[in-house]
C-alpha cells in the first residue's frame, strides 16, 4: 500500500546480529569530514563546522583581542577561521548557505564591536572581510 510519508520519515528499527549486537539505525553519516543527513535530496549538516569556526575564534581573539588591531584581529579571522566553514561547501542549498553566513555575523560583532548591519558591510568592504557566500561563488 502507497504511503504519503517517505521512507526517510520512518525510524528505523535496530537490527541484532548474530552474535547478538545491535546495529542501530541513524539519520546522519559522516563521510570524509561531512555530516550528511537522511532527506528527500541531499542535505548536509554543518553545525559542527560552526563549532569550529567559534572555537578558532574565541583560540585566536582570546589571545590578541585586547591588543591587536581590527585590521590584524580581521586578516588572522578570515585567514584561519572561515575557512573552516568553506569545507564541502560545494553540497549547500541557499538556506544552508544564509545559516553559514549568519554564523559568521557573531564572529564580526565581536570585533568590531558594533552591531548595526551598515556599519559592518563598511567594516567588511574596508577591511577586506567579504561574506561567506562571497567566498563559497569565487571558488
Amino acid at each position: 500500500m502507497y504511503q504519503n510519508r517517505a521512507s526517510f520519515c520512518n525510524s528505523c528499527q535496530n537490527l541484532v546480529t548474530i552474535d547478538g549486537h545491535l546495529i542501530r539505525g541513524i539519520v546522519s553519516v559522516r563521510y570524509l569530514g561531512v555530516y550528511i543527513l537522511s532527506a528527500r535530496s541531499l542535505q548536509c549538516s554543518f553545525d559542527v563546522a560552526k563549532r569550529k569556526l567559534y572555537s578558532a575564534f574565541n583560540a585566536i581573539y582570546g589571545r590578541i583581542g585586547r591588543f591587536a588591531t581590527e585590521e590584524v584581529t580581521s586578516n588572522l579571522i578570515s585567514d584561519k577561521c572561515i575557512s573552516c566553514l568553506l569545507y564541502a561547501s560545494e553540497s549547500l542549498n541557499s538556506a544552508q548557505l544564509k545559516s553559514l553566513n549568519c554564523s559568521a555575523k557573531p564572529v564580526l560583532f565581536e570585533i568590531f564591536k558594533t552591531a548595526f548591519p551598515d556599519i559592518m558591510s563598511d567594516y567588511q568592504e574596508f577591511f577586506n572581510f567579504p561574506d561567506v557566500s562571497e567566498l563559497i561563488t569565487e571558488t
